[in-house]
């Protein structure tokens, strides 16, 4: 005489619930924005080089210090080295993914190899307000901060409300 073992019944998933009242209805409630972040997102462009081997980078920058000046990395356009040359084209676009999105060029001012910093020259209508960078301030540890940026190709995204970093 043979155990079969444990039987084993199957019991068949129960049909889904439908909902009563479909969600087509909602809408997510707006947050107002405030005004320094609106500020900061329209002064915040995103950056496309070529290089003169015909590469590209993308990036971002934002309009600094004085109207048509735009502040990014160095290393977005290829000029980390000494040696090296301007890009051949630095095309922006501002409100990248927002009403109003549009293209300028950009030419290079000037690098700062060890600091990592790039100005360029955005001539145009209708650019936005310079931001005014604090100048003599210094980070404290947890002070909150927020971060604008474009990643992969995204729409501006921002790191939501500000963040905690610890400076080290």
């Amino acid at each position: 005489d043979t155990d079969p073992g444990p039987k084993v019944k199957i019991i068949p998933d129960p049909k889904p619930k439908e909902d009563p009242k479909p969600k087509e209805d909602f809408k997510p409630k707006a947050e107002p924005v405030p005004a320094w972040q609106q500020r900061v997102a329209e002064a915040t462009v995103y950056l496309k080089t070529t290089l003169p081997d015909n590469t590209t980078k993308i990036g971002a920058g934002f309009f600094a210090l004085e109207p048509g000046i735009v502040l990014t990395n160095a290393h977005l356009l290829g000029m980390t080295d000494p040696k090296s040359q301007p890009p051949t084209t630095v095309q922006l676009t501002l409100k990248r993914g927002q009403p109003g999105e549009s293209q300028a060029t950009a030419e290079v001012l000037g690098v700062d190899r060890t600091n990592n910093i790039a100005l360029l020259r955005v001539t145009g209508d209708k650019l936005p307000a310079p931001l005014m960078p604090a100048v003599g301030v210094a980070l404290t540890e947890n002070q909150p901060l927020q971060i604008f940026a474009f990643y992969n190709n995204s729409p501006l995204l921002t790191s939501g409300p500000p963040t905690i970093i610890t400076v080290l």
